[in-house]
Order: C-alpha cells, then structure tokens, then sequence
C-alpha cells in the first residue's frame, strides 16, 4: 500500500499517512514496534462504518523517514504524533494506540490535554515508577533480537505461520489472524531499520525516563 500523504514531524522526519477507508470522526491508528500502519488495515475495515480510519509510519518503521541516526526517543513519537493530528486537522479524533502506539498517543495527549477525544490502548507501553529502568532498555532488546533478514521468502512465510499460531491462540484477534499478518510478509516493509533509545514513559508522568 502506497502512502496518502506524507506530513514532517517537529524535527523533519517525514512521515508516511494512510487512509483506510471511512468517513466521520477519525479514528487514528498508532502501530506498535516492527509494525507499521497500513497492516491495520484489516481492523480498519471492520470499522469503516462509524470511523474516518487513518493509519501513520511512525519514524524508522514503513515509508517513513529511516536511517541510523534517527531520533527514536518517546518524545519524538510523541512529537510524531502531534505532526499527524495537526495534518488530519479533524474537530473529533479518536486514537488506537497498539503497544508502543498507546504510550506514544497518551505523551501526546500529556503535552496537548483533549487532543483527543478518546483514547483506547491495547497494551500500551508504560511503567510504573517504582520498576528501576534506569540504564537498561527492555523494549530495545527485544527489538535487537528479532530477525532482520531472511534468506528466502519461504524463511519469510514459516516465520509468519509461527507467528499466525501464537496470535490465534488468544480468542479476541484469530478472526483477523490472517488477514493482518499476511501483508508484512508480502510487503517486508513493517519493520523499524534502526535501534530504539532508552527513554520511555513513566505510566504515572508520562515522561519519559533514561
């Protein structure tokens, strides 16, 4: 799937922003690491016919800016953020944020009150203050070890049978198994090409912390 439109965050990062269909209140998709907003595509058209459904590449993931040297703190999420939903420019804006996404919109909400006019998180990425972070990125290692390459598009098609039959055993998401893991491995373009930093918000502040 092909960009929409593109719009710059605050430090010039382009991002890439997708329509899925609908119209209405927007609803903004905000995807969780390794991802990328177009594989939500099959939630999106179960919600087509209440909801405007717009999805975005968040830096180093998609269509959107990657490179080494981007800025992967949760501020710049944020700041990803806040650059789409000033683009959408829609009175009414709801936001789905998946891991990553949930702690990226609530930073967002956080520097912006009532950016939103609801807000459903699906583990959303925060930590409690007294859990001791400090020097240590759990997110970021788990990231290192996910594969990068694979050798050949059937090495492709085994991994996601995998990951088929992990996601189908929890009951609320095996309707839409298939349908939404498949497009990463035909299009490979759902996965972060750079490291993600240390910070991360606090689930009391919502600052991040290093």
């Amino acid at each position: 799937m092909n960009p929409s439109w593109t719009v710059a965050s605050a430090d010039g990062c382009e991002l890439a922003g997708y329509e899925l269909g609908g119209a209405g209140d927007v609803l903004l998709i905000a995807h969780a690491t390794g991802l990328c907003g177009a594989m939500y595509q099959p939630l999106a058209d179960e919600l087509t016919d209440r909801f405007r459904v717009v999805a975005f590449d968040f830096r180093g993931h998609g269509d959107s800016t990657r490179s080494e040297n981007v800025d992967l703190g949760w501020d710049r999420m944020a700041e990803d953020v806040v650059a789409v939903v000033g683009h959408i420019d829609s009175e009414r804006i709801h936001g789905f944020g998946h891991s990553m996404g949930g702690g990226a919109l609530l930073l967002a909400e956080r520097s912006a009150p009532g950016m939103f006019d609801s807000l459903f998180l699906f583990e959303p990425i925060t930590f409690p203050d007294d859990v001791a972070t400090d020097g240590q990125n759990m997110m970021g290692d788990a990231a290192r070890r996910r594969r990068p390459v694979f050798a050949s598009r059937p090495d492709v098609l085994a991994a996601t049978r995998a990951v088929r039959r992990s996601i189908a055993s929890v009951p609320d998401f095996s309707p839409l198994t298939s349908r939404t893991v498949s497009p990463t491995s035909r299009t490979g373009r759902c996965v972060s090409s750079v490291r993600p930093r240390s910070k991360r918000p606090s689930s009391r502040t919502g600052e991040p912390r290093s």
